[in-house]
């Protein structure tokens, strides 16, 4: 059974499990309250292998919990909206039996949409006044924020995403609320987790191809010294080998000719890519040559195996030893030596745009590469030479390809750019 994490304020946290348990989700969920902010960090490395997901009551306590966290893989938490801070004032509202024209509030920095909630008023308060925080933020910090304000008269209170903070505030007479999360948003929080852990135990559990390729064996073949010294190159190849089945559960089969071919679950593939790049330089290192990778994902052992075949097949046109992954729904994803990640896919049912392409005799695929090349590294211009760098191609094919989009009307020339004082300045461009 999947177990979630529910950290937060032990108020927060006993509203969510009552949630969930109204839910009926078969997912087993574990509460962590606590009642110091100090305290999320310890509770977060002691307990980070005992669950599956962690789902935190609010965007205060994923910021403190994230620095303990090696990635935010299944960790969520519950969006706070204006909803939370309408219930916030009402609660103030009423317990003060009166209005609330001035007050003072602590907010999570870029994580609470405080203007747009405000503009849904028809009489917003006249006064407030606003302290955001972070994961370094102080509790007394925020506490004399509130205090000083409400002194000098210039608040009628305050309202605070922290419960210890408002209780505080109330101890010692200063009108105050605290800023929670609805059930609604609980709900929809939980359905999220639910679903995001169901798809990825569906997607792990999906058939992983890897298609690994010695290139030019024969070449090594013709150059070894006798029959002995092949068949120790072949059994020390194919050691390194079972080293990365053993990491994956694989199962392995021997395609000759420097073919082989691993059958797992895409699950841990994904896990132990590191692995399968260590394993590659090994190969490289004792064949003194370049290694083929295809990773193909699929429903069944023939569609992830063609997938997987198609990938080779790309990883072979790169140069270096480089990784393509084909997944079931046609995404591309190449990783090169540097270990950086390009995702595409290379079809569009554009027709305006095909006929573009096919005009200038651009592929869909290329297009597809550059474009979301441009999107990985927030390129507002480029230059040829960036193209032909980070897709691996000579900046002549690059400035070749350029050229035709900048024909067909995809791609504009917006300037130039001269770092050297030889030649001549290189142009710069951007996609349309």
């Amino acid at each position: 059974m999947n177990k979630i994490g529910v950290m937060g304020p032990r108020q927060s946290v006993e509203r969510i499990l009552s949630v969930a348990k109204e839910m009926k989700t078969n997912f087993e969920f574990i509460p962590y309250p606590y009642e110091s902010t100090s305290e999320i960090k310890e509770l977060i490395l002691d307990n980070n292998y005992k669950v599956n997901a962690w789902l935190f009551s609010g965007p205060v306590v994923y910021l403190v919990a994230k620095e303990a966290l090696e990635s935010d893989k299944n960790t969520f938490y519950i969006t706070a909206t204006e909803s939370g801070l309408f219930k916030a004032m009402l609660d103030f509202i009423y317990e003060q039996n009166g209005t609330l024209n001035s007050f003072s509030i602590d907010l999570p920095k870029d994580m609470y949409p405080l203007d747009n909630t405000l503009k849904q008023l028809d009489n917003p308060p006249k006064n407030i006044y606003v302290k955001y925080m972070d994961s370094q933020t102080k509790s007394e910090e925020l506490l004399e924020f509130h205090m000083n304000l409400w002194k000098q008269g210039k608040t009628e209170g305050g309202i605070s995403c922290l419960p210890s903070i408002t209780e505080e505030l109330k101890r010692v007479g200063v009108p105050a609320s605290w800023l929670t999360t609805s059930r609604l948003e609980t709900r929809k929080a939980i359905e999220i987790v639910v679903e995001n852990l169901r798809s990825s135990y569906f997607k792990g559990a999906q058939i992983g191809v890897e298609m690994i390729q010695v290139e030019n064996f024969d070449k090594v073949i013709n150059k070894v010294k006798s029959t002995y010294y092949l068949q120790r190159l072949e059994l020390r190849l194919k050691d390194i080998i079972i080293g990365l089945c053993e990491k994956i559960d694989g199962s392995l089969s021997e395609r000759g000719n420097g073919r082989y071919v691993i059958i797992s679950t895409r699950g841990a593939i994904e896990d132990e890519i590191s692995t399968l790049k260590n394993t590659i330089l090994q190969l490289s290192v004792e064949a003194d040559s370049n290694v083929d990778v295809g990773i193909g994902y699929g429903e069944t052992v023939l569609s992830a195996e063609v997938n997987a075949y198609n990938a080779m097949q790309q990883s072979k046109e790169k140069s270096g030893s480089d990784i393509v992954i084909i997944q079931e729904n046609g995404l591309i994803i190449e990783y090169d030596e540097k270990e950086e990640e390009l995702a595409y896919f290379p079809r569009t049912s554009d027709s305006e745009l095909i006929d573009k392409l096919k005009s200038g005799n651009i592929s869909v695929k290329t297009y597809k590469k550059i474009y979301a090349l441009n999107q990985k590294m927030g390129w507002c211009q480029f230059t040829t030479r960036d193209i032909a760098n980070n897709l691996q191609m000579t900046e002549r094919n690059s400035r070749r390809i350029v050229s035709e989009l900048c024909k067909i009307g995809l791609v504009l020339c917006v300037g130039e750019e001269d770092f050297s004082t030889r030649g001549r300045p290189s142009k710069l461009y951007k996609l349309i």
